[in-house]
């Protein structure tokens, strides 16, 4: 994927790599809270439905999502289970 627009730090194309979701190949269900995207360039885009009012985005490039941490939610919450329909 080539980099067309330069970074506002002014690092260089070979230092910063920009990525995008691309056209959706599948959808599945994992567990009781989330939902992950499939992606035909490889990117795995993750929907966590936390509660009724909290959703969590995320993206990783083949699936290798890194240690999910948040300055935003308190260490004691628990995800509830969420009727969902799209």
């Amino acid at each position: 994927m080539e980099n067309q627009i330069p970074t506002p730090s002014g690092r260089t194309k070979d230092v910063v790599r920009r990525h995008k979701p691309d056209t959706v190949e599948r959808v599945e269900r994992n567990g009781s809270t989330y939902f992950e995207f499939y992606c035909k360039n490889n990117i795995v885009l993750r929907l966590h439905i936390l509660s009724d009012t909290i959703i969590r985005f995320r993206y990783a490039f083949d699936g290798d999502f890194e240690r999910d941490f948040s300055y935003a939610i308190d260490k004691r919450f628990k995800a509830k289970m969420v009727n969902v329909f799209f």
